[in-house]
């Protein structure tokens, strides 16, 4: 019956569904923990309420992926690996293009692996309840000083490793996924343009956010999780054309890999040997994403 309402009316119920929805989690499942965890600063205290507020968020999450299945989907095409562990410990390392990419990792990963906790530009913590939340799970919010801020003020250039290092500590007694975008944004022409990509696809990968988690926590992780996302070619889908049902395809790939031991001790940030070893392992995982998303294009067309 929903479906055959007008894709703009559909959308519109359904973002109001997941708004109400959302506020109602926020505040009778969410906020009480969340403020005892702010009011009481005793760290074992705050486990406590981190491990009360995950299964809230992870059914908020579930909720709103549930919303979006009212929407007309598109084809979903998604492998992964075996001996996924709702109660292990990964590193979750993904291409981004689009704010959708955010709601298709919640919907794909929900049940199979621990809540993921992304790396999030610092001015999202202002964002209603979303903000707030990310802070009350420890997400780590990052500055992302410029190169001509860290030119002025050297000082910055060690902020974003000790926010890092602070979140892992953190982490270490619990199930966790680690969200690393390793672009550092979402993928656009004008950026591959302006940041001289060599791709098509995808900006440079950064690689100091995703050594600093491998050299705090990378004994802890079970596996890295290499997901790959490809919409439609030559389609920008946004999470408004999904709910329009004006998405086509959605490809997504997900490959486990072995937390490689050369890359755990080293020093990103002061050994010049060791960076360019990092960042050879990350072009390497990128030059094979590129040439998985041009498969999984040429294979949407084919089909």
């Amino acid at each position: 019956m929903w479906r055959i309402l007008p894709d703009w009316l559909l959308a519109s119920i359904i973002v109001l569904l997941g708004c109400t929805a959302t506020v109602l989690i926020f505040l009778f499942v969410v906020l009480v923990p969340a403020l005892l965890k702010v009011l009481i600063p005793i760290p074992t205290w705050q486990r406590w309420m981190t491990a009360l507020l995950v299964p809230g968020v992870s059914f908020w999450a579930w909720t709103i992926t549930r919303c979006m299945d009212l929407a007309r989907q598109p084809v979903w095409d998604v492998q992964w690996p075996p001996g996924l562990d709702p109660k292990g410990k990964y590193l979750l390392i993904s291409n981004h293009s689009t704010w959708l990419d955010i709601p298709v990792l919640l919907r794909i990963f929900h049940g199979h692996i621990p809540f993921p906790r992304p790396f999030i530009k610092r001015q999202l913590i202002w964002l209603p309840i979303i903000g707030f939340c990310a802070w009350a799970l420890d997400c780590p919010f990052m500055r992302r000083h410029t190169r001509e801020e860290i030119e002025r003020n050297p000082a910055l250039r060690g902020k974003d490793l000790e926010t890092t290092r602070r979140a892992c500590e953190k982490f270490r007694h619990i199930p966790v996924t680690v969200l690393n975008y390793a672009e550092g944004t979402r993928m656009t022409e004008e950026k591959r343009i302006a940041r001289n990509s060599p791709y098509r696809h995808l900006l440079r990968p950064k690689s100091a956010g995703v050594a600093f988690v491998l050299n705090a926590m990378g004994e802890q992780f079970d596996a890295i999780l290499d997901m790959t996302i490809a919409y439609t070619p030559g389609q920008r889908a946004s999470f408004w054309d999904y709910l329009c049902g004006r998405v086509g395809h959605i490809y997504v790939r997900i490959e486990k890999l072995p937390v490689p031991a050369e890359l755990i001790d080293g020093d990103y940030q002061n050994d010049p040997v060791f960076q360019r070893r990092f960042q050879q392992w990350m072009t390497a995982l990128w030059d094979r994403k590129e040439k998985l998303i041009d498969a999984l294009h040429a294979q949407m067309q084919a089909g």
